[in-house]
């Protein structure tokens, strides 16, 4: 079989072909195509198939589950909307006829998910395993998991550009996002989350594995336990690379308003050119590390509650409110005050329409990834390698 295209034509969530028989040809004998009749239709031709879904509101009454190669493409992120409030998920991807698979998400919206009670309790909006997910344009929001309230990724690569993650809640991990593997996020939010640990979003990868999040906003996800905005699990043994990102306003009743590291000895964080403020937790309401090692160079650290850095986070270059960490004023470029005399960064307020990243163009290209070298302290500036060949889009 050859890759095809199908557009759908009709808002209603029901499929006319028995066991998506008919859809293999034909849309069935109303001669509509739901999409759900698209996705079977999908399923059952291999090969990386298309679907065109009009502007609309698309309410589902059972998850979509997709098995083959497919793109997903809306009119818009504001115009199409997947609504799943009445069901456990909204999609749930998993390979039938091979080791691995990808999945295109593209200029629109999936509300809802409540996958808490379900028998794979995890990711409310999108589920996925053994798959490469590329989400273009995608807003996902009021979802709701054990783990991934919005999207669980599991053992395949998550890749985000301009979308928002907002308004999702997990039991235990990651409230907007749960990725087990590799993330590559870029001009996107996640915002308003909550779980218990990782409310904005959890990581947790193998020792060969770099997530970056580049150009981003992480604000105002709340978690009852650790890591208000990102949180590396205890498994985590890759690469987190932060960079020219804000992150900003979220809490944690324990350890990391902004970032918790409790990852793996072998596990590490650099976080570059990166605003944290206004975040707050019990110990680290910046940046916490307890496990892990975790740089902080050219960054601004400031008015968080909690203590701005905990554990030994540090590097070169930074504005720190409060010293704390390995960061001492004066030494290797940074500038910090004390508790008795806080340094003022002198900020501005957040421009609220960071919150909303403009929609991108629908391109297939994928976020760069880059793998930045060790800074010596006399460094002036962030150098790195040239880019890992790691996770890229999938094709279509």
């Amino acid at each position: 079989a050859h890759a095809a295209s199908v557009a759908v034509t009709t808002t209603a969530d029901f499929s006319d072909s028995t066991e998506c028989a008919a859809g293999i040809a034909d849309p069935g004998p109303d001669g509509l195509w739901s999409l759900r009749e698209a996705v079977c239709f999908a399923n059952a031709n291999p090969g990386p198939d298309t679907i065109d879904l009009p502007a609309g509101v698309y309410s589902l009454t059972a998850p979509l589950d997709i098995n083959d190669d497919v793109s997903i493409t809306g009119a818009g992120m504001d115009t199409t909307t997947i609504d799943a409030s009445g069901t456990e998920k909204a999609i749930e991807a998993v390979p039938y006829f091979a080791a691995s698979m990808g999945l295109n998400i593209a200029q629109l919206t999936i509300i809802g998910g409540d996958a808490v009670s379900g028998s794979f309790p995890d990711g409310g909006g999108i589920s996925t395993f053994l798959v490469t997910t590329f989400l273009n344009s995608v807003r996902v929001t009021g979802g709701a998991a054990r783990d991934g309230g919005g999207i669980s990724s599991i053992y395949g690569g998550l890749i985000m550009l301009g979308s928002v993650i907002d308004g999702n809640t997990a039991t235990r991990s990651g409230g907007g996002v749960y990725v087990v593997g590799e993330l590559q996020m870029q001009r996107t939010t996640v915002s308003g989350n909550s779980a218990l640990t990782g409310a904005g979003l959890v990581l947790e990868s193998s020792g060969s594995e770099v997530s970056t999040i580049e150009q981003s906003t992480i604000s105002g996800n709340t978690a009852d336990g650790n890591g208000g905005g990102i949180a590396l699990s205890a498994f985590h043994q890759g690469q987190t690379v932060i960079t020219d990102s804000t992150i900003v306003g979220n809490t944690a009743v324990g350890n990391g308003g902004a970032v918790n590291s409790a990852g793996d000895a072998a596990g590490e964080l650099l976080l570059s050119s990166t605003t944290v403020t206004g975040n707050g937790a019990s110990t680290g309401g910046g940046i916490a590390q307890t496990s892990g090692t975790v740089t902080v160079q050219y960054s601004i650290v400031a008015e968080n509650n909690g203590g701005d850095l905990s554990g030994a986070a540090g590097g070169p270059g930074n504005i720190v409110g409060v010293a704390g960490g390995t960061i001492v004023d004066g030494v290797d470029g940074n500038r910090a005050g004390s508790s008795g005399a806080p340094l003022d960064p002198q900020l501005r307020a957040l421009d609220p329409s960071v919150v909303r990243p403009r929609p991108e163009s629908h391109s297939r290209a994928a976020p760069r990834s880059t793998r930045p070298t060790r800074v010596a302290p006399s460094t002036s500036a962030v150098k790195r390698d040239q880019p890992p060949a790691a996770m890229s889009a999938p094709s279509s």
